[in-house]
């Protein structure tokens, strides 16, 4: 088995971030039934570090937080890893 298609077999994996652990883990719980590999993080400091360890193929985070906003974060997490796609969502109207 080649290298590209032993990476086609392993699961997406995915960062949830988001100050509202319980909106976090709703969207993890539908990742994790789609065979996404996911992990859950209320700050996106603790988030970037594990980017910083492991990476992720995606983030998602939140637009607002208290302590970095997700435009911040995006930024930040960008320099860490180009290659990482972030989804930014929001609950605000």
């Amino acid at each position: 088995m080649s290298r590209s298609e032993k990476a086609s077999t392993l699961p997406v994996s995915v960062a949830c971030v988001d100050d509202d652990l319980t909106e976090a883990k709703l969207v993890a719980t539908h990742l994790i039934s789609l065979g996404c590999s996911v992990s859950v993080f209320a700050d996106p400091a603790k988030c970037l570090a594990a980017l910083v360890r492991t990476g992720f193929d995606i983030v998602i985070t939140d637009l607002r937080m208290p302590a970095m906003d997700g435009i911040g974060f995006l930024a930040e997490a960008k320099k860490i890893s180009p290659s990482t796609e972030v989804i930014m969502v929001t609950g605000d109207a």
